[in-house]
């Protein structure tokens, strides 16, 4: 191996190392300790699980929702040669696979787990929680994250801005959209 593809593959490695630790330290946060919270604050015990109906759909969910976390943060290093934290963004703009379709797949999945753990708690107060994670991060990528990666990624960020949805519509309705 070359000089330069060691220095690649050692920093491909840190890479997954700080996407790890930043997802962990992410997840419980917001996915342990923020529901648990909520359901402590509406008197919910935190092991009180819903009916099986409610239930299965739910670990569904957050399950599908986490693969697919781990899917994009993947893209990040592969494609982007950074993280999805901002301790390390991505070098590269990242526009493949789900990020074809909305601009937030991640957001997107987040706000997927939360509304999983409100099904599987059956809590309505984790509804209004997984809301409010939207509206959160709405409010960043409109007011902070989308002018800073215009300024970092230029025309072409801006295009992207012009051609994919910020929340996402399922593929044809997209592909309607870019026609007109």
């Amino acid at each position: 191996m070359t000089s330069s593809g060691k220095a690649v593959a050692t920093r491909q490695f840190w890479l997954r190392v700080k996407s790890t630790l930043a997802s962990l330290y992410f997840a419980s946060m917001f996915f342990v300790l923020g529901p648990a919270a909520v359901l402590y604050l509406s008197r919910q015990h935190p092991w009180q699980l819903g009916t099986i109906y409610a239930v299965v759909p739910g670990v569904v969910l957050i399950v599908a929702a986490n693969l697919w976390v781990v899917r994009l943060v993947g893209q990040f290093i592969r494609f982007g040669d950074g993280t999805h934290v901002p301790i390390d963004p991505p070098r590269r703009f990242v526009a493949t696979d789900s990020y074809r379709w909305t601009r937030n797949p991640m957001y997107s999945a987040y706000v997927v787990i939360a509304i999983g753990e409100a099904l599987l708690f059956q809590s309505v107060a984790l509804v209004f929680y997984a809301s409010t994670l939207w509206l959160i991060a709405h409010l960043y990528v409109v007011f902070r994250e989308e002018p800073l990666l215009a300024e970092r990624f230029g025309d072409s960020y801006r295009q992207y801005l012009a051609q994919v949805p910020r929340w996402g519509l399922p593929p044809v309705c997209v592909e309607q959209r870019r026609t007109k």
